[in-house]
């Protein structure tokens, strides 16, 4: 797969703008997905046997898929043929036998609709200009021949916003399919590029996220049931801070962190704290995660009542 302006790389990703997403996103470096069947847009195959054909039962009813392929090192590796066998099927062919995995997406399937472009070159050319109107200039891009078989051109070309050229060393016919990029997440594509962004469901990125600011819901309109946190002071005499470094299978860096530990938080607020299914090395774990931002609240907690401590030692000392 040829992509331009994909996100899906480790490292971190900068976000101008607004993102949406309806769902769960589970991100790894700064965007990396790391479960791919979560709904009919896309599916993840695993071959655990080494060969030199891999056949893929996709099911998506789609023609003309995008491809990336990964060997069991986790790197992004070139074969042979890609052919489409059926709207539901396709077969990998590599010089030698591997393994690994191959991540099968809907590409596209309709034409100047916002998210994506099916091209279709009827007639042989070296060159194939592209007007999709997406509105964004790094699309990603899979290119087949008139066989079905996915091809790597000499040159993909971002003419601007709205058009790509793609150059063959010799003429050819067939398809190309344009996309924005990102994933499609549940209940909709999403677009990672600037413009407005929202996310409804969870998202896990084991990396930096940077950002001019962060604003969680907080009306008192959208909340019931308040209570007061009772014994802030002696919940926080519980907590400690730490420095510490990440385990090398979740982050290798080696850079000093410095914040709280979870199960501390959770035996003084278990509301503070959730548990999640994260990728560490190779393998999925439970871990806890904090909510640092809602600390505020027990901290303020327990300076007013640090406050009412000092006022009545201070009208002792008075009289």
């Amino acid at each position: 797969m040829v992509g331009y302006g994909t996100l899906a790389t480790t490292g971190s990703n900068n976000f101008i703008g607004n993102q949406t997403i309806t769902g769960s996103l589970s991100i790894s470096g700064s965007l990396i997905l790391d479960n791919a069947n979560i709904d009919s847009s896309r599916y993840l195959h695993s071959q655990s046997a080494a060969s030199t054909t891999w056949t893929v039962n996709h099911n998506l009813e789609y023609d003309y898929p995008s491809v990336t392929i990964y060997d069991v090192n986790n790197k992004v590796i070139i074969p042979d043929e890609i052919t489409k066998v059926s709207n539901n099927q396709l077969t990998i062919t590599f010089a030698s036998a591997e393994s690994g995995n191959a991540h099968i997406s809907v590409g596209g399937i309709s034409n100047l609709s916002g998210d994506r472009y099916l091209f279709s070159q009827s007639t042989s050319a070296s060159v194939w200009t592209i007007n999709h109107g997406l509105n964004y200039k790094y699309v990603n891009i899979n290119v087949y021949d008139s066989s079905d078989e996915m091809l790597l051109p000499q040159i993909i070309k971002a003419t601007n916003v709205n058009t790509t050229t793609i150059t063959f060393a010799t003429p050819t016919a067939g398809n190309a399919i344009i996309s924005k990029g990102g994933p499609k997440v549940l209940n909709g594509l999403t677009d990672l590029g600037n413009g407005s962004s929202q996310f409804t469901g969870s998202l896990v990125v084991t990396g930096d996220v940077d950002a001019q600011n962060f604003n969680t819901t907080s009306d008192i309109r959208l909340k019931t049931n308040l209570e007061w946190i009772e014994n802030s002071l002696d919940k926080v005499e519980k907590l400690n801070g730490y420095t510490f470094d990440w385990v090398n299978e979740y982050n290798n860096e080696g850079v000093k962190q410095i914040g709280l530990v979870a199960q501390e938080v959770y035996d003084v607020q278990p509301e503070l704290v959730t548990k999640k299914q994260i990728l560490i090395g190779n393998t999925y774990e439970e871990v806890m995660l904090l909510d640092y931002s809602k600390i505020t609240a027990l901290l303020i907690g327990a300076v007013k009542e640090l406050s009412e401590k000092v006022k009545q030692l201070e009208n002792k000392i008075g009289q």
